[in-house]
């Protein structure tokens, strides 16, 4: 898996790449708690380079998420492989990561 992080206005864009597992899934972790720690506003994500995406990968996730929440912040998929959406999809998670002003 590789990383790569930017900062678009108040929010801070995450895109990783490759394989998200178990093996990876601290590192991913770790990223995503130091780009939300240094946001006002929240993560938004592309996962649409994302090869394979298990359950360790969306526990990562789904704590961040509920990390944000506490500090009044916003985790949102903006892309996603077609293997996230699924995994997102049958874990019926995948509301969770919309943009807030979604209809």
């Amino acid at each position: 898996m590789t990383l790569s992080n930017s900062s678009e206005s108040d929010r801070i864009v995450v895109t990783p790449r490759g394989e998200v597992d178990w093996d990876a899934h601290e590192a991913f972790g770790r990223n995503l708690v130091d780009a939300l720690r240094a946001t006002p506003s929240g993560l938004d994500l592309h996962l649409d380079g994302v090869a394979f995406w298990d359950c360790a990968a969306l526990g990562v996730l789904l704590r961040v998420r509920e990390r944000a929440a506490a500090e009044g912040k916003t985790v949102v998929v903006r892309s996603a492989s077609p293997i996230v959406r699924r995994v997102l999809e049958l874990t019926g998670t995948f509301g969770l990561f919309v943009p807030p002003d979604a209809d």
